[in-house]
């Protein structure tokens, strides 16, 4: 699994489960997904570099690439429920 490819899963999972959080917290929740979301892309050039950096480096790829668990298709757009409900800070 790349580090592109992880950032780009929780992306798209993050964009998929802000709607439930918004609604979940009134809409309070909806600065913080914007900005965990826009860290994410920012994040991408960094993803990308040290991508190309590993690959001439075969040790060092496989050390990247096994940083990263896979997102895609273990990740519901729905957040598990709360067992015992919200925190209240």
């Amino acid at each position: 699994m790349s580090f592109s490819t992880h950032l780009h899963d929780t992306i798209q999972l993050n964009r998929a489960r802000r709607p439930h959080y918004a609604r979940s917290s009134g809409g309070r929740s909806l600065v913080l997904s914007n900005l965990l979301i826009g860290l994410e892309w920012m994040s991408l050039p960094a993803a990308l570099h040290l991508e190309r950096r590993a690959a001439a480096h075969p040790r060092r790829q496989e050390l990247l690439e096994r940083s990263f668990v896979p997102i895609r298709g273990r990740s519901s757009p729905t957040p598990p429920r709360l067992r015992s409900g919200p925190s209240r800070v």
